[in-house]
């Protein structure tokens, strides 16, 4: 991320309609890329599978519909958790927690 743009969301101040673009894009291209390995990587994993016969890529798909469900859940799980956190700590200066909830103290 921009070193100049990590200042101005520290000192909480005014973004341009650019600077979120490309906070946007900064953020964004680790989680596409991510995807896009997550993707290959299955469908490596199915082709190497596929030459053990119908019965082992039935069961690889039943598992792996599985896998993902619940690693999805984990996942936005900890998203959640994350964006309240870093949300308190840096980006909610006048926000506090009370009983799981952000509540503004002015």
């Amino acid at each position: 991320m921009n070193t100049q743009l990590a200042e101005k969301i520290r000192n909480a101040e005014q973004l341009t309609f650019s600077d979120k673009i490309k906070l946007i894009r900064d953020l964004s291209i680790p989680g596409i890329l991510a995807v896009i390995t997550e993707t290959v990587m299955g469908f490596i994993d199915t082709a190497m599978v596929g030459a053990l016969g119908a019965l082992a890529s039935a069961s690889i798909g039943l598992v792996m519909s599985s896998t993902w469900l619940f690693g999805e859940l984990i996942n936005s799980v900890s998203i959640g958790f994350f964006g309240a956190s870093s949300t308190c700590r840096w980006g909610g200066k006048n926000l506090i927690v009370v009983e799981g909830y952000l509540k503004d103290q002015s």
